[in-house]
C-alpha cells in the first residue's frame, strides 16, 4: 500500500506498508559415500553423520509486516533533501537455511542454520543534493540496525573434507552498519570529472567484532575529455583515465585477514563511428594499467592469498540493427 501527500510545492511525503508470507521447502539428502569416506579414515559416526547430512528435510514459513516514510523537500531549484524511516526484512535462502558441504567457487566448507529467522532492520537514511548547471554534489549518510543479521561467519574450525579450510557458518547477530557516500560531477569545457567517496562502519553488538567482508573505505576519481568534435566519422568520442583507491582494511571480524591499501588506474575510449546508415560503437579499455598486484576484502579468493586480476585490456565494437 502506498500514499503520497503533497504537502506544498517543496514538501512531499511518501507512505508505505507491505505484508509478506513465505514458505520454503528443502528437500533432505544424506551423502553414503561421503560418510563411507569418512568411516574408512577413522573418523567417528556422529561426525560422520554430521558431515554426511549434505541438507536437512525442512519446510518452514515466513512472514514480515513493513512500514516506511519518506520526506522530500526541496529548499529551490538547486538544493532538495530526503529523508527515510523506515523497517526491512530479508527471508534467509535455502543455502543459509540447509548448506552443509564445500563451496567450490569459495573454497570454503558453508554451513547453513535451519534455525535462522527473518532478518529484521530499522532504517534510517538521508541525502542532500545540489546542482547548478555544470556541477553537482551529492551527500547520502544512512543508519541500519538489524535484530539478527544474517552474515557468513568464519568459524576457525577447519572442515575435516579435503580442499575445504575453515568452516564458514550463517549465523545471526545484533549489528549497526554505517556510513555515507559522498559523489560529485564538475563540467568545464571538453573536461568532466566524478569523484566518489564510499565508507562503511559497521560492528556485531554482542560480539564487539565488526561483520566480515566489510569493504574498506574508497575513493574513485575519474576524467573523461571529449574528442573530435569537428570530425563527422568519430561522434560522441570519450578519451578518459580512473584511479580508485582503498584504505587498509584493519576491521575485521574473528578469524578474517587483514587486507592491505592499495590503488589501481585505468583507461579508455569510446566513439560512435558514423557509416551513414550503421554507426557501430567502439570502445576499448585498459583495467588496472600497471598490473598492480593488490587484493580485495571482499573477495572469495581473500583467504587463499590470491590477488584480483592484473592489467586487463578490453575491445568491444556494439553494431545496433
Amino acid at each position: 500500500a502506498l500514499h503520497n501527500y503533497g504537502f506544498s510545492d517543496k514538501l512531499r511525503f511518501d507512505f508505505g506498508l507491505r505484508y509478506d508470507f513465505s514458505n520454503i521447502k528443502i528437500k533432505g539428502f544424506y551423502d553414503e559415500i561421503l560418510y563411507d569416506y569418512l568411516i574408512g579414515r577413522n573418523y567417528s559416526e556422529d561426525l560422520a553423520n554430521e558431515y554426511a547430512l549434505r541438507s536437512p528435510e525442512l519446510s518452514k514459513d515466513f512472514s514480515n509486516f513493513n512500514m516506511k516514510i519518506g520526506a522530500l523537500y526541496s529548499l529551490n531549484n538547486r538544493i532538495d533533501f530526503t529523508l527515510n524511516v523506515g523497517s526491512s526484512f530479508r527471508n534467509p535462502t535455502a543455502i543459509e537455511l540447509g548448506a552443509n558441504g564445500i563451496h567450490h567457487g569459495s573454497f570454503r566448507h558453508e554451513k547453513g542454520d535451519v534455525t535462522l529467522n527473518s532478518e529484521r532492520g530499522y532504517i534510517i537514511d538521508f541525502q542532500s543534493n545540489y546542482q547548478t548547471e555544470n556541477f553537482r554534489l551529492s551527500f547520502s549518510p544512512y543508519l541500519y540496525y538489524f535484530k539478527n543479521y544474517i552474515y557468513l561467519r568464519p568459524t576457525g574450525q577447519f572442515s575435516v573434507l579435503p580442499h575445504s579450510g575453515q568452516i564458514y557458518q550463517f549465523s545471526e547477530t545484533e549489528a549497526i552498519l554505517t556510513g555515507f557516500e559522498l559523489e560529485s560531477n564538475y563540467s568545464f569545457g571538453k573536461f568532466n570529472t566524478e569523484i566518489i567517496l564510499e565508507y562503511i562502519y559497521n560492528q556485531q553488538i554482542k560480539e564487539k567484532y565488526p561483520l566480515p567482508f566489510t569493504p574498506p573505505f574508497n575513493v574513485f576519481a575519474k576524467i573523461d575529455y571529449s574528442l573530435f568534435e569537428e570530425s563527422k566519422f568519430f561522434e560522441n568520442s570519450v578519451f578518459s583515465v580512473n584511479g580508485k583507491y582503498f584504505a587498509q582494511q584493519n576491521r575485521t571480524a574473528q578469524n578474517e585477514e587483514i587486507t592491505p591499501s592499495s590503488a589501481v588506474f585505468g583507461a579508455g575510449f569510446s566513439s560512435d563511428l558514423n557509416f551513414g546508415k550503421v554507426k557501430p560503437k567502439l570502445t576499448l579499455s585498459v583495467q588496472n594499467i600497471f598490473d598492480t598486484k593488490y587484493y580485495s576484502h571482499m573477495s572469495f579468493y581473500r583467504a587463499l592469498e590470491i590477488p584480483e586480476q592484473g592489467r586487463n585490456i578490453q575491445i568491444m565494437i556494439h553494431i545496433p540493427f
